[in-house]
């Protein structure tokens, strides 16, 4: 069964299959110093996630990250240490040892794991992302590239901001008719459901999509959340070992 855990100050995600390795450090593990400068936040994000995976700096890769539908295949390791590898919102790999990180803090974060072929692709799914279907592109260009199918996927979606926490204005709103809940005259958007029914549109089984319904705004004292106010982000890293 996949359940996520929380194993000391990290958030591991368990039973997804043998080869991949997952979680979330959310504010106990990431000691960053948000008010530092970019080059120094992202220096620290990277040796959160190294001491957590062991894996060295250079083969952890972060993206940055511009609410679209751009998606970066990775098929060669990092010659060097960047802050980041490109501007996407989404990775595709099938190296061992190559660590993709979302940075959220209320948006949602992905995880899609071929356990038959070992390709695994990252991915950040704001509203902006969300609206253009970047999770079902995410999984065709694991199909079109690697010949994946989808009933051998896997999908994680990571703890971000839920339905009962998420108010919308109509500039929003629009763009998710389906996924709409209007209490006493407030507009809340359920992404978590519109992730998910993309990735059954495009073939995954329900039961191969797991969701921990975790709120990061209700979660607040767990999770960095920027609608409860934070400049701090959890670090949702995955690879293939």
């Amino acid at each position: 069964m996949t359940e996520l855990i929380r194993k000391e100050k990290i958030y591991a995600l368990e039973g997804a299959g043998g080869h991949l390795r997952a979680g979330v450090i959310a504010r106990a593990g990431n000691n960053t110093d948000y008010s530092a400068d970019f080059a120094s936040v992202r220096s620290q994000e990277k040796a959160s996630v190294s001491r957590v995976t062991g894996i060295p700096a250079e083969n952890i890769l972060f993206l940055n990250q511009v609410h679209g539908d751009s998606i970066s295949l990775v098929e060669e390791y990092p010659s060097g240490d960047e802050p980041w590898h490109a501007d996407a919102d989404a990775i595709i790999t099938s190296l061992p040892g190559l660590c993709a990180v979302i940075r959220t803090a209320d948006c949602v974060p992905l995880v899609l794991f071929d356990r038959e072929k070992k390709i695994m692709a990252a991915v950040h799914s704001g509203w902006k992302g969300s609206s253009l279907g970047i999770a079902g592109k995410a999984l065709a260009a694991m199909i079109r590239r690697y010949g994946c199918k989808p009933g051998d996927v896997l999908a994680a979606i990571f703890p971000s901001i839920g339905p009962q926490s998420y108010e919308v204005k109509d500039d929003v709103a629009r763009f998710f008719p389906c996924d709409l809940r209007v209490d006493s005259g407030k507009i809340f958007l359920d992404l978590w459901k519109n992730v998910a029914d993309s990735l059954e549109a495009a073939g995954i089984p329900p039961v191969n999509i797991f969701n921990p319904r975790i709120c990061t705004l209700i979660n607040r004292g767990e999770f960095y959340t920027y609608r409860g106010g934070d400049s701090g982000r959890n670090l949702n890293f995955s690879f293939i070992a």
